[in-house]
């Protein structure tokens, strides 16, 4: 019997197609090796299997297996996890396996790539995480804000490095100018509400944001006057 053949079929499957199959035998031997308990190896194998799933979606090689991508894992991927049966979802369990996954890799030699730093991609994960830890908000409607925060995100980066600094009214004028051609009333509510989040949460940074908000004001005059 060999490690793939040690569990369910689907979650196999899961890691013969990713990048970590190659490591799979060496991480099943060293847990047999340490006598964990039968029950026990089948859980982390189905616990490294949910994450090859999830970094396979995320496009993410060997190299990309890092301790800050468990915990986007656990944080992220979790709390809203729709994957198929039989799938391991005990936190608990999924950090003990991905611990001595890590391991595994790095006894085998594994090289992890040096992360360039994104501050937009950085940016929206703090946002995200804002949205999803202290104010509760469904995985959906982070989501849709966070796709609608992108393009404005993307603007502010492109020419600066760290900590996206916040544009001056005119700049967010336009940004809202050019978006109002491309949304329909509904999204442009959605748009408003999403900027207005973000404000806030930028002024809980202890950022001024008041002469920025009153821009946003009201999505329904926004096709029918100047903004403000």
């Amino acid at each position: 019997m060999d490690a793939f053949a040690f569990i369910h079929p689907v979650p196999a499957a899961w890691l013969r197609s990713s990048d970590l199959a190659p490591f799979i035998p060496a991480y099943w031997r060293g847990l047999i090796d340490q006598q964990y308990a039968a029950n026990t190896v089948r859980g982390y194998l189905y616990g490294v299997a949910h994450f090859a799933r999830w970094a396979r979606r995320s496009r993410l090689a060997v190299g990309d297996v890092t301790a800050e991508n468990v915990e986007r894992f656990l944080d992220g991927h979790l709390a809203g996890c729709t994957c198929p049966q039989p799938v391991q979802r005990s936190r608990h369990q999924l950090r003990a396996a991905l611990r001595l996954l890590l391991s595994s890799l790095d006894h085998a030699g594994v090289v992890v790539q040096p992360r360039i730093p994104d501050p937009v991609q950085e940016e929206l994960h703090r946002f995200d995480d804002h949205m999803h830890h202290a104010r509760g908000l469904a995985q959906s409607t982070r989501i849709n804000r966070l796709r609608l925060l992108t393009p404005f995100l993307q603007q502010l980066g492109k020419s600066n490095v760290g900590a996206l600094p916040l544009p001056a009214p005119q700049h967010l004028r336009e940004f809202i100018k050019q978006r109002l051609g491309r949304v329909s009333p509904a999204s442009a509510g959605a748009l408003a509400s999403a900027l207005r989040a973000y404000l806030r949460f930028r002024a809980a940074d202890g950022v001024s944001v008041g002469d920025l908000l009153p821009v946003i004001a009201s999505p329904a005059n926004w096709r029918l006057a100047s903004l403000p």
